[in-house]
């Protein structure tokens, strides 16, 4: 049952979107406020606003190394996120396109919300959600800066002790402003699975659900919430009965955790002995830390193209070398089978051509690419040499 009021819904209801995040939690809806700032005018001194822009991008940079030192805790591949998160913000493309704007007479802040939606368009006609993850980093990265330019800092308000974080997306760093001690779930109006904010918060261990519709319509400060974040549901406002299910839910998955991990060190084989052999799909160095969940027999499938695909630049020798160390590294001397660069169709990287195929699948994509353009496939596998 529910009531229409102005503009938001109100009342016990269901919503239905897309498990990002295994796990259940209960608690009270707390609203994620962007950052939001009035566009001012054009500005003649244009020497003193590509400095100000100087100073707040090496202030919120040194701000993000900070979160990343005080993340020490954490396991390296979130570690890695943040530091991929800081490797964004020095962007020189990304840093270049503002001062360009301001020598043409924007402000700093002018130039930056510029940017920012030319940068939002250009990932609306991109169809490859890994990519589109990115968005919310830049995002992130924008309000950032926007809040450096005015001297706010990013210090986020007093939680509720139980909070169900919802927002209509969110970055990762933005995750860690928040107290990370009552954060209990997250629920996103939009994103995607692969974003780095949905694979900080399954190192975290806080129930996502994501892709809701209208979710900030349905959902107030101060609702009760239970956030399912293995069946993608959230229940706004739910009655006894529903409480009551969802704490049988919560200690039911936590006794699943432990016979996990009971399990984890246990062959993996039939009943009658027989032997399976358990391989990792794995796509970021973040994934490799299911291989001390489980009784994995190395990395079956590694698809290289996911790091081409996060990036804004082709990757040369040096980097592509940088990036499957770091995979051996985690892999700790278990067997890694690496794809070859599997791009076309619906995986499109942005710094490359593409082909209008009647069917893309079937077109020129993966192995035809690379066959096509040997240089690329010799570059990949003299880095895996």
């Amino acid at each position: 049952v529910f009531n229409l009021g102005e503009g938001k819904v109100s009342g016990t209801q269901t919503l239905q979107g897309i498990p990002f995040n295994a796990g259940i939690a209960t608690g009270t809806a707390f609203i994620h406020q962007p950052y939001g700032w009035k566009e001012t005018d054009f500005t003649q001194n244009t020497k003193e606003e590509s400095l100000r822009l100087k100073f707040a991008i090496r202030e919120m940079i040194e701000g993000i190394d900070r979160l990343v030192e005080s993340m020490h805790e954490l396991d390296k591949g979130t570690q890695d996120i943040l530091s991929s998160y800081r490797m964004i913000a020095s962007d020189r493309g990304w840093v270049r396109k503002m001062h360009e704007y301001i020598q043409k007479g924007l402000t700093a802040e002018a130039a930056v919300q510029k940017v920012r939606r030319q940068t939002r368009e250009r990932f609306a006609e991109i169809g490859d959600q890994t990519l589109k993850g990115r968005l919310t980093d830049l995002e992130d990265l924008a309000s950032r800066l926007l809040k450096q330019l005015s001297g706010k800092d990013s210090t986020a308000e007093e939680l509720p002790e139980s909070t169900i974080l919802v927002a209509h997306n969110l970055g990762p760093a933005e995750l860690l402003d928040y107290d990370r001690r009552f954060i209990k779930g997250l629920v996103l109006e939009e994103g995607v699975h692969t974003a780095h904010v949905a694979i900080l918060a399954r190192s975290l261990d806080i129930p996502v659900v994501g892709r809701i519709p209208l979710l900030l319509t349905h959902v107030e400060g101060g609702d009760k919430l239970i956030v399912n974040g293995t069946e993608g549901t959230v229940i706004v406002n739910p009655d006894p009965e529903a409480f009551q299910s969802a704490r049988e839910k919560i200690r039911f998955h936590k006794q699943r955790q432990v016979l996990n991990k009971e399990m984890a060190t246990q062959p993996c084989q039939t009943l009658d002995g027989t032997s399976i052999a358990l391989s990792l799909n794995a796509g970021l160095p973040i994934d490799l830390h299911h291989l001390d969940e489980l009784s994995f027999e190395g990395v079956g499938l590694y698809r290289t193209e996911i790091s081409f695909m996060m990036r804004s630049s082709f990757p040369d020798v040096k980097n592509q070398t940088e990036i499957y160390k770091d995979i051996f590294e985690h892999a700790k001397g278990q067997p890694v089978t690496f794809r070859t660069l599997d791009i076309g169709g619906d995986k499109i990287v942005p710094y490359m051509w593409r082909i209008q195929d009647e069917n893309p699948v079937l077109g020129w994509r993966a192995i035809r690419v690379t066959l096509d353009k040997p240089a690329i496939l010799r570059q990949q596998v003299r880095a895996l040499i």
